[in-house]
């Protein structure tokens, strides 16, 4: 483990120096932002012309398409009759009343809903590489090329188009991350949490880090990792460094922000964000009485294993 600290401290180190999204002073901010545009347009259309060259969609997706159907006639039938968490069928059937007056076959009408909620949400993580490279210090060019290798990639090109939640559960699992990231920012200038600007900044995006974490979930129930992710953070940033050892430079073995994050105030961002997660989640769990209705496959082991 400790050859891994050096990486893992200038990583982590870098995040009170994070940049701003498009900060790249060599180029004037509103072209910065015109060519994220394009980066968006652009992912658009490359998946939308790969779901048009190999229209192969995922036999789950039939199950979605049942699932939004099932909601016009019983929302409570279609949460109980499947074990698939609904947002992706949700989303489906929103983009479906739209486009079907266009479509004269509403079982296509239906699979290219599900497909246009996959190519627009794989667009949207293309802009969160983009975040994530900026975020861990690299300049704006190679971020753009991260995005871009996601956008044209032979196989990454491909992902959302077969109609299933993949891509809708991986935007919304990496924006919840990502907001969380940009909360610790702000509390390790300021770890205190005192009510300034940019600590009321803080909470929000804590709470819209839960926001989404609970929509993630209600995607995928793997979603709630992301609170769990987060937990063990705070609770790593508010815990004394007993990893610190003596007579070697403290640069070296720093994991986390140099001042301890107060436990209050690790607590209270927490608190924040589990409400976030709870306004969608809760009235789920509720309806079918626990955290998921999927089963879990658990192989036993063998004697000789």
């Amino acid at each position: 483990m400790d050859m891994f600290r050096p990486a893992l401290s200038y990583t982590v180190a870098l995040i009170p120096q994070m940049p701003p999204l498009c900060y790249n002073p060599a180029m004037p901010r509103h072209r910065q932002y015109a060519l994220l545009v394009v980066l968006f347009v652009l992912a658009i259309c490359v998946r939308s012309f790969r779901a048009w060259q190999a229209p192969v969609v995922n036999p789950d997706a039939i199950r979605f398409i049942d699932q939004a159907q099932a909601f016009l006639i019983s929302p409570s039938q279609a949460i109980h009759r499947e074990v698939y968490h609904p947002l992706h069928s949700l989303a489906g059937l929103a983009v479906h009343t739209v486009i079907a007056p266009a479509f004269s076959n509403d079982r296509a009408a239906w699979l290219i809903a599900l497909q246009a909620v996959g190519i627009i949400a794989g667009s949207i993580v293309a802009l969160q590489i983009f975040k994530l490279a900026r975020d861990i210090g690299a300049p704006f060019w190679p971020a753009m090329g991260a995005a871009f290798v996601w956008i044209v990639g032979r196989r990454t090109s491909a992902f959302g188009a077969d109609g299933i939640s993949d891509m809708l559960f991986l935007a919304l699992f990496t924006g919840a991350l990502l907001t969380a990231i940009s909360a610790m920012r702000v509390f390790a200038c300021r770890p205190d949490g005192g009510q300034t600007q940019r600590s009321a900044v803080a909470w929000k995006q804590w709470f819209a880090a839960g926001l989404l974490t609970g929509l993630a979930y209600l995607t995928r129930p793997e979603g709630l990792a992301a609170f769990l992710i987060v937990a063990i953070t705070l609770l790593l940033a508010a815990l004394p460094r007993y990893w610190r050892r003596s007579g070697r430079r403290e640069r070296n073995f720093k994991l986390l922000s140099r001042k301890r994050l107060p436990l209050g105030a690790a607590a209270g961002a927490l608190i924040c964000m589990g409400v976030g997660v709870a306004i969608p989640a809760a009235p789920y769990m509720i309806a079918i009485g626990g955290i998921t209705q999927k089963p879990v496959d658990v192989v036993p082991m063998s004697a000789d294993a």
